[in-house]
């Protein structure tokens, strides 16, 4: 059946907002991953980093589960699921993993089936992702809300101060721990690991486009997600992704 109008309309409108969605979210996610590195003459800057990685997942996950739920459920979420979800990453990859892991097709790919389980239980990504969270709904200003008010966060209540705990927790879950300590050296290999679990969070996002689970007609958009989606494990925390 021919689609009238104002459904042809809607359809052109649609799918130009998930190309922007996507042309705004994949770089920020990739700003944020450069943000965490310190280079020579720039020291990194976690609130910039934050900045960036909390609303670029959190639109890439809503933008995922809008469409995966168009494709698996026949409809797509009413919006108050999604302001229900308000910036909760963590509750919102969730739903996500579940969601899609109702499509046989796409869920029983081997490689899927370790994204799935990653998502859904890998604690240190899960606590990254609950700082990136709790930032988005309450961090971003914490400072700035510390000078206007009596009841005072304080420094130890900035997001950046857990995310730092995080990555000292996973450098001394590494095998090599003695030696990086005997380095002096924790900020690179701290820096390693948090950047291997977004990166990977980023490629088994991309996989749900790329492996069908939001349909064969979303497939298209691998060009925009291929900076992560081209990631092997071996590049996992060692070089950021090219933007294209």
């Amino acid at each position: 059946m021919a689609l009238s109008p104002d459904e042809r309309r809607r359809a052109l409108e649609d799918g130009a907002a998930i190309i922007e969605e996507l042309d705004a979210a994949i770089p920020l996610i990739h700003s944020g991953l450069e943000s965490l590195v310190q280079i020579p003459n720039r020291p990194r800057n976690l609130d910039v980093a934050m900045q960036n990685l909390a609303p670029g997942f959190e639109r890439l996950l809503k933008l995922t589960y809008i469409l995966a739920g168009a494709h698996l459920r026949g409809e797509r979420p009413d919006w108050r699921v999604l302001k229900g979800h308000s910036h909760d990453i963590v509750g919102l990859l969730d739903s996500l993993a579940g969601l899609v892991a109702e499509d046989e097709g796409y869920a029983t790919r081997p490689a899927v089936v370790g994204d799935i389980e990653f998502m859904r239980s890998d604690q240190g990504l899960w606590s990254l992702l609950e700082v990136l969270s709790h930032f988005g709904q309450y961090g971003r200003y914490r400072r700035l809300d510390d000078l206007v008010k009596d009841q005072r966060v304080g420094a130890d209540g900035e997001p950046s101060r857990r995310w730092e705990e995080i990555e000292q927790e996973l450098v001394w879950a590494r095998s090599d721990v003695e030696e990086i300590v005997d380095s002096m050296d924790l900020l690179t290999p701290a820096t390693f690991e948090t950047t291997a679990l977004l990166q990977r969070l980023a490629r088994a996002i991309t996989r749900i486009w790329t492996f069908g689970a939001l349909g064969e007609e979303n497939t298209i958009h691998y060009g925009v997600l291929s900076a992560f989606g081209r990631l092997d494990d071996d590049d996992l925390g060692q070089h950021l992704p090219t933007v294209l």
